[in-house]
């Protein structure tokens, strides 16, 4: 839809949304089994099949480090935050 604006030029700068999936463990979780399914997790998305697969439908693929994901979690954290609060959005 090439007419159409995007929600930033339409009147909210600065907007952004994605969607993200990642594998999340309990607290607690041994480093050593943390460190097992990291690593065959991050053997399976860089199979080629998966990263093409995904790309097909628009998505990315990132295979970052448990650290790196950790901070990811915590912004996304502190955005939606943020826009729950700023929207007066509430649990009914």
């Amino acid at each position: 839809m090439p007419d159409v604006p995007t929600v930033s030029e339409s009147s909210l700068e600065g907007y952004e949304v994605a969607t993200w999936y990642g594998v999340l463990l309990p607290a607690g979780t041994p480093t050593p089994i943390a460190g097992r399914i990291h690593a065959d997790v991050t053997r399976a998305i860089r199979l080629p099949e998966l990263p093409e697969r995904f790309m097909g439908e628009g998505e990315s693929v990132v295979a970052n480090t448990p650290d790196e994901f950790r901070a990811f979690i915590s912004r996304e954290l502190v955005k939606w935050a943020r826009v729950a609060k700023e929207s007066g959005a509430n649990v009914d």
